[in-house]
């Protein structure tokens, strides 16, 4: 088997370029114990001509802190509590990682005014206008 001079070179400087780096330390301890952190390795170089980095980062602690939590998406709006006037519509979330929404910052709950046709016979009280209070009219 005939090697050239090109093969021979490029394995010496892969040869050398390995043995300049000493072997990766161990893994640190993870920077935080919940919630996502990062955790570090080293090596060093016996000269001052290695290439690469000497440092090496990767996450760590990726489980959730107590009182943590992730909400899943807003369900939709449900219908209008009323088929005419002004009523209310209400959607939930849950939270992903606990059987008790409780435990997660924010409302699991919205509501929203929804306001429809008037109401046949309905007239708006001019006291609670602004309220949006309907009454039942006179006949």
């Amino acid at each position: 088997m005939v090697l050239s001079s090109r093969f021979i070179y490029k394995i010496a400087l892969i040869s050398l370029s390995v043995t300049r780096w000493s072997k990766w330390s161990s893994w640190g301890d993870c920077s935080v114990t919940c919630g996502g952190g990062k955790q570090a390795r080293s090596r060093t170089c016996s000269d001052s001509s290695c290439s690469g980095s000497s440092k090496e980062t990767k996450d760590c602690s990726q489980s959730l802190c107590p009182g943590q939590c992730v909400w899943d998406q807003w369900s939709n709006w449900e219908a209008c509590s009323v088929t005419c006037g002004t009523g209310q519509k209400r959607r939930t979330r849950k939270c992903l990682n606990s059987k008790d929404s409780r435990d997660c910052k924010g409302n699991d709950k919205q509501t929203e005014i929804c306001s429809l046709t008037d109401c046949p016979g309905m007239i708006l009280s001019k006291s609670n206008e602004n309220r949006n209070v309907t009454e039942e009219a006179a006949t």
